[in-house]
């Protein structure tokens, strides 16, 4: 028997299934038996007792246990607290790996027991059976556009080396039950399991130095190069087997998933993403997806051995070898690293001559000074004046050349090897296709659709050869500063900020039809405008190398059209937007609006109304072939006006902008920027889209996807897998116009969309059935109220300061984007992360639940037909749904007798003011959520969910014990530096070991 084998230090009735228990408590034998080791049995025995406790109080509801446990937390020292930190730390790190293979395992138990719910499998069936023809189904693949976004927003906890633990112990756990091992074979894997638990203990848990963002564009880079680089073709391919096995025809589905990213190029409220920043990020992109590619053209080389003595070659693949083979000699390169004719392997010739071509891609931006892609080395200067991307007549400030290329090679086009060093994505697409033609005309079609060469194609479909499109987000206010500052050098206008809409409008309209720019580049620019210059600089460079590269210039706190015409005209300065002399504009990017507050969700779509009708934006959007994206902000909207408004705001604002576009013959690209939260928007994507007003669900979307939520979907090939064919799925299911496109949660087949919905033809107005439209409404109002009342109280902020660890949250070396804007700790400076992340570490997860409570007591109690309609529309409206719902689940999250415990030992006199008011809104919101969902208690319809956070409660119980001591050592006056910068390490250790308990940062 092995050793590990029963060690037992977590079975007793948790209710969890078999494999996950037997994972559970064989990692938690293994740490107990490190955390003897490291730190001796009286801190082991600590553990047990402390678990002890606090799971005793969870059964009995009784605090008695708890309080004894705090007392044993008060009598320890510091190094014995940081010990205990550590070890419950290590606990949760290794249950959240052991829960997701859990998650994994019963996805695979599903698929062999038949159709899983929410595969793609599943979606493709219930469409065939709801009678969507082929032909609608291939018009609806081709309308299918998901972008999800990678950002660098900081919300990942976890150091680097933690992660590589939590990987490597992944890849064990999985052996393991994948495996039929023999004994010295799982002694073996259990060696190596333990090592890793061991070095997990003995790793830092709070790195030494805030990120930079080069290091998050690394990180980005892992998971794009990693689980994202490998699903995109499998999904791809499990889309066309399903429609062929269900429809009995093959489906091109076209290139309908691509990733983009934020990291490197988010300007908002981060001073350290510059242009150079942005450069140094689209060349490492750029570099390391080429390399990929190399390698993989290697292999199939390798792998098409086929020889011209078997198979007569196709013309058109002679002809190409010709073409390849000369452009090669005169790039100076002959046959250097190039397999031989022969060899009489042509198609694997043709491999290794993509091969030079991507290679002397590389060697050139090397040459160039790209081979060192770190902000400020290898940089070159802007290029000279010239046609802008996409001009019909001469403009300012065109690109020269791009990202190191030679100029005479990749700016020019001209000079020795200029077909090698002007290779780009199409060519490669190109090749890549010629040889699945070349395959299939000599009979090898099989081998062009199941070998390597169909991966690849559909990850150069997806990736081309910048990986990841990059979005620059910038805030309105500093367009505005840099267009004031422009004007006014130029002598157009001395006080741009002073005039009102109008004005502004007529003076920006001006200055974009004028011929060049207000201020020529040779001159010195305003240095209020001279960063965000630099930045379209970069843009203009990096698009006249590879147009996919940049997608979109997005505008936070979007109020009014000029805020948008702002960043046309810096962008007609850079040679990034220019008009010809008949007056028709060109640009090669999107120009994105994005609505935060509640004010300007509200207003969202007469504020496109707006835009549409202004005549040269107008004609800005049809060079842009009439798409237009707009973004809705998740995490300020619930921080603004509480979380039933949220959601309700955002909801309406998808149908008004729904609305907006169609009347104005546009079409509509929405992007959701939701969070890991449910109060920033998160929570299952897929219902997520099946929830949404029919007005917005036209197969076009996008949404973000944020720090440890990039951890926990893309961490695991399998786990992504299943993330992306429940989008796809979903994308497909709630397509507006189709029988399909209202279900949802109800998990009925052929259900009618929402009661109410837009059917394509109205305005889009209507979003819930009139039964429940007009109470969502007062819902809405009356939350925000009670939710603004608790805020706008001069008191609470002071009393947030104390009874939270958000100072020292404001402090942790999570993410290279300060936690405020501005200086110093405000509400209105907090950003929404660290306010949701400050609620989830004290166990009240606020911005998920409050106000609703008392919204809904009171609308009961003077409307009793309200509670019939809303547990109707709970059955048949997916929004509705999703609402309680997720309400519901943060409540069973939140653990409010903790929550006290920070009130009672951290809080001044009367501090239990506000706290009661949370317990009271709490109290009510229950009761009135589980009326409309008919649940007994909370979570009755997740059993796993409600049974997870029940083993999780004691273990995070011991946590917030650890962590109210050390803030409350932390205020009185340490013995010295040494003792304070201990508990300042110690303190943070605690915030990230509640974090990974609650696998939530905010």
């Amino acid at each position: 028997m092995s050793r590990w084998e029963g060690l037992d230090i977590e079975s007793e009735g948790t209710g969890i299934s078999r494999p996950l228990s037997e994972q559970v408590n064989l990692l938690g034998a293994m740490l107990g038996d490190a955390v003897r080791r490291r730190h001796g049995a009286d801190t082991l025995a600590r553990v047990e007792r402390l678990r002890t406790l606090c799971k005793e109080s969870e059964l009995t509801g009784e605090p008695g246990p708890r309080d004894e446990a705090a007392a044993i937390v008060a009598s320890a020292s510091l190094s014995e607290i940081r010990h205990l930190v550590g070890a419950f730390t290590s606990f949760f790190h290794l249950v959240n790996q052991a829960e997701k293979q859990e998650i994994v395992r019963i996805n695979r138990e599903r698929s062999r027991e038949g159709v899983r719910p929410e595969s793609l499998r599943d979606a493709i069936r219930r469409l065939h059976v709801d009678g969507v023809t082929l032909d609608e189904l291939r018009r609806r693949l081709s309308a299918l556009d998901i972008q999800p976004t990678l950002t660098a927003h900081p919300t990942e906890a976890r150091p680097s080396a933690v992660l590589a633990r939590q990987r490597r112990l992944s890849d064990l756990l999985l052996e393991l039950s994948r495996t039929d091992p023999t004994p010295d074979e799982r002694e073996r894997i259990l060696d190596a399991i333990d090592t890793q638990v061991t070095l997990l203990l003995a790793t830092d848990e709070v790195r030494r130095e805030r990120p930079s963002v080069m290091d998050e564009v690394d990180q980005g880079l892992h998971f794009l190069l990693g689980a994202i680089w490998e699903v995109v073709p499998v999904i791809r391919h499990d889309l066309v087997r399903v429609i062929e096995e269900v429809y009995g025809e093959s489906v091109d589905p076209g290139a309908f998933l691509r990733y983009r990213s934020w990291i490197g190029s988010d300007r908002d409220g981060n001073p350290f993403v510059t242009a150079e920043v942005t450069r140094a990020t689209l060349r490492r992109q750029r570099r390391r997806v080429l390399r990929r590619y190399r390698r993989l053209l290697e292999a199939l080389g390798d792998e098409l051995s086929v020889s011209d003595r078997q198979v007569r070659v196709p013309d058109e693949l002679l002809q190409s070898l010709r073409a390849d083979r000369e452009a090669l000699r005169a790039a100076g390169g002959e046959n250097t690293g190039v397999v031989d004719d022969e060899h009489h392997q042509p198609f694997r010739l043709k491999t290794e001559l993509m091969r030079a071509k991507i290679g002397r891609l590389l060697r050139a931006e090397a040459g160039a000074g790209a081979g060192h892609d770190e902000p400020g080395r290898g940089e070159s200067a802007p290029g000279a004046t010239g046609p802008a991307p996409g001009a019909t007549g001469p403009a300012h400030g065109a690109p020269g050349p791009a990202l190191g290329a030679p100029a005479h090679d990749q700016a020019s086009g001209q000079g020795p090897g200029a077909h090698m060093a002007r290779y780009d994505a199409d060519e490669f697409r190109a090749d890549l296709a010629l040889i699945a033609r070349s395959l299939e005309a000599v009979g090898l079609g099989r081998i062009a659709h199941r070998g390597r060469l169909a991966p690849l194609r559909a990850q150069a479909e997806a990736f081309g050869f910048h990986l990841a499109t990059l979005d620059v987000r910038q805030h309105s206010e500093v367009h505005e500063r840099a267009v004031a500052a422009l004007l006014a050098a130029a002598g157009v206008e001395p006080d741009y900020s002073a005039l009102d809409e109008a004005q502004r409008l007529a003076v920006l309209e001006k200055a974009l039809t004028r011929d060049g720019p207000l201020v020529p580049a040779e001159a010195d620019r305003p240095e209020d405008a001279r960063a965000v210059l630099e930045a379209f600089e970069v843009v203009r460079d990096a698009i006249a190398i590879e147009p996919a590269s940049i997608g979109s210039w997005i505008i936070s706190m979007t109020h009014d059209v000029s805020d948008v015409l702002e960043p046309m005209l810096l962008a007609k300065e850079t040679g990034v937007w220019c008009i010809d002399a008949s007056g028709r504009p060109s640009c090669p990017i999107d120009i994105v609006p994005l609505f935060e507050t509640i004010e300007d969700l509200a207003e969202s779509g007469h504020r496109m109304d707006a835009l549409y009708q202004h005549p040269l934006y107008r004609r800005h959007l049809e060079a842009r072939g009439g798409l237009q994206e707009v973004m809705l902000g998740y995490s300020d909207s619930d921080k603004d006006g509480g979380y039933w408004m949220a959601n309700h705001a955002l909801h309406r604002a998808q149908a008004d902008l729904g609305a907006s576009a169609r009347r104005a013959g546009v079409d509509l690209r929405l992007f959701h920027g939701r969070g890991g939260t449910v109060g920033r928007g998160g929570g299952r994507a897929n219902r997520a889209i099946m929830a949404m007003p029919a007005a917005a669900r036209n197969g076009r979307i996008r949404f973000t996807e944020q720090g440890e939520v990039i951890t926990f979907r893309y961490g695991l090939a399998a786990l992504a897998r299943r993330h992306m064919e429940q989008i796809v799925g979903a994308m497909l299911l709630g397509y507006a116009d189709g029988p399909s496109s209202g279900a949802g949660d109800s998990g009925k087949r052929g259900a009618e969309p929402a009661a109410g919905a837009s059917d394509g033809e109205g305005d889009g107005a209507g979003v819930e059935s009139p039964s429940t439209d007009r109470w969502m409404g007062r819902l809405a109002d009356r939350s925000m109220e009670v939710y603004r009342e608790l805020l706008d109280d001069p008191r609470f902020w002071p009393w947030f300061l104390r009874v939270t660890p958000i100072e020292c949250i404001s402090g942790l070396p999570i993410g290279s984007r300060p936690t405020s804007r501005g200086g110093g700790l405000t509400f209105e400076g907090l950003r929404a992360i660290p306010w949701g992340f400050s609620w989830t570490q004290i166990r009240a997860i606020v911005p998920g639940w409050y106000g609703a409570g008392t919204a809904l007591h009171e609308l009961f109690e003077s409307e009793p037909q309200a509670r019939d309609d809303l547990r109707a529309a709970w059955r048949a409206d997916p929004f509705i749904r999703a609402v309680v719902d997720n309400a519901l689940r943060e409540m069973a999250r939140s653990r409010l007798d903790v929550s006290r415990l920070y009130v009672d030992r951290l809080g001044e006199e009367g501090d239990r003011e506000f706290f009661a008011r949370l317990e009271r809104d709490f109290e009510r919101g229950r009761a009135a959520l589980l009326s409309i969902s008919g649940e007994d208690e909370l979570l009755d319809h997740t059993p796993v969910i409600r049974k997870s956070i029940r083993l999780r409660n004691p273990y995070t119980d011991v946590l917030n014990l650890l962590q109210v001591e050390l803030i409350r050592r932390s205020r009185a006056e340490p013995a010295s530096d040494e003792e304070r910068a201990a508990l300042t390490e110690a303190l943070l250790a605690s915030v990230n070991g509640v974090a990974a308990a609650m696998q939530s940062t905010g």
